[in-house]
């Protein structure tokens, strides 16, 4: 009786390691996040997207919906996708211009497309981070001159 139960406690401290040590290793963070703007806040944005490990060796992602803090520190940019309506109107394939420039607050707005936001914050475990970095996609369709 007394060796069952030792077997016991025995196999349930191994389950315990095992169960351990496999959390352990496969522990990733995520410091970026990608998705979609869904609500503006005073001095934050709730973003809904995809945290991504930052560890290259480990294919960990997942959906994540996080109010993400813009302080002053924040940087804030904007990459701008240029397609001017003569590339439209030729009927042939083209490859726009693309722009990085300095961002604006006031184009977070609900439905921007965030293609990058960096914090120190783990995203992966964190459901409100502090922003260092946000990239956003805006579209311009500047007017073409009349030919």
């Amino acid at each position: 009786m007394v060796k069952k139960f030792l077997l016991l406690i025995f196999l349930l401290i191994i389950l315990v390691v095992v169960l351990s040590w496999d959390k352990f290793i496969n522990q990733s963070n995520s410091y970026e996040l990608s998705g979609q703007i869904i609500e503006v806040r005073d001095n934050s944005i709730i973003v809904e997207g995809v945290a991504k490990s930052s560890d290259p060796n480990i294919n960990r992602q997942e959906n994540r919906t996080i109010e993400i803090k813009i302080t002053n520190e924040t940087i804030i940019k904007k990459n701008v996708v240029v397609i001017t309506t003569a590339q439209i109107n030729s009927g042939e394939s083209f490859q726009p211009e693309t722009q990085v420039r300095e961002g604006v607050i006031s184009e977070l707005v609900i439905g921007i497309r965030v293609i990058k936001i960096e914090s120190r914050d783990n995203l992966f475990t964190k459901d409100k981070a502090v922003a260092a970095e946000i990239n956003y996609l805006i579209y311009e369709f500047p007017a073409s001159p009349i030919q």
